[in-house]
């Protein structure tokens, strides 16, 4: 039920003002809703898409490299 909440939180979310936050807003969004779908889907998402290379640690913390390496 905890990410069914979070899901419906972060799908009201609206960004106002300068078009460089909601820029940064939105793909900070984007990110935990990708977060939310994984945690989500579990071992379905798994066994849906064998070609995973990573287990969900593992792509949880190259996403986060990459997203700091963007934001630096």
């Amino acid at each position: 039920m905890r990410i069914d909440e979070q899901f419906a939180v972060l799908r009201e979310q609206s960004p106002g003002g300068d078009p460089a936050d909601i820029g940064s807003a939105e793909e900070q969004r984007q990110w935990q809703l990708r977060v939310l779908e994984r945690e989500k889907i579990g071992l379905r998402r798994l066994l849906l898409r064998p070609t995973a290379t990573l287990c969900i640690e593992a792509k949880e913390r190259q996403e986060q490299r990459e997203r700091h390496l963007r934001d630096t």
